[in-house]
């Protein structure tokens, strides 16, 4: 069972990110797995198996019948979930996971707090900094952040929508590029350059 400490903390929540091992490998029925975890939610609060949910298919790189892990994909599909495949190992699909994500906090009203993401430490991809995302400093308190990551994300945001640009940073926040900063040194009041934009960084 989830337990009534997990089941107390994802009450606060406003999405839910939900985990099936899709692989095969250990026997087990991904379908069965997920309507018994929704079900224990509805049991214990009925407004949380209302929540909003995206289902993500993970282990797709050590898929053990494809055509299987299709039905199910299509089976949740038909009963209203949006689906992402995925592998945390390998990390693909990860980065449209959370791009979705932070379109969907966008949108649900903040009347709650956090995301709820099941086995966290594999599924917030832990990008490679000089990779994905790379602090260089220009001048004194100056900074720029690029890198993969955040090229994608500048070429896909229009810096005159302000919505657009709050979402390019939260993405890029559940990628760790605030962790990064601060272990570059930059301190409260540093300008920051990402794209066309200077933000100031604040703490």
């Amino acid at each position: 069972g989830l337990g009534h400490e997990f089941l107390k903390h994802i009450e606060r929540t406003r999405l839910l990110i939900h985990i099936i091992d899709i692989s095969g490998v250990e026997g087990r029925d991904p379908l069965i797995d997920f309507k018994v975890i929704n079900e224990e939610l509805a049991k214990y609060n009925r407004r949380l198996s209302e929540r909003k949910q995206i289902v993500a298919l993970n282990k797709i790189d050590i898929l053990q019948d494809r055509e299987k892990a299709a039905k199910v994909k299509e089976e949740i599909i038909r009963m209203g979930y949006e689906v992402f495949e995925i592998s945390a190992a390998t990390k693909k699909g990860v980065k449209e996971l959370m791009y979705r994500a932070a379109e969907l906090l966008e949108e649900i009203p903040e009347n709650e707090t956090d995301i709820v993401i099941d086995d966290t430490v594999l599924i917030k991809a832990d990008f490679a900094e000089g990779e994905d995302i790379e602090v260089v400093r220009l001048d004194g308190d100056y900074y720029e952040i690029k890198g993969i990551l955040v090229e994608e994300n500048i070429q896909k945001t229009d810096f005159n929508n302000e919505e657009a640009v709050k979402r390019m940073l939260r993405v890029l926040q559940h990628h760790g590029l605030y962790d990064i900063m601060r272990k570059k040194g930059i301190k409260q009041g540093d300008t920051i350059k990402i794209g066309p934009m200077n933000f100031e960084y604040l703490e």
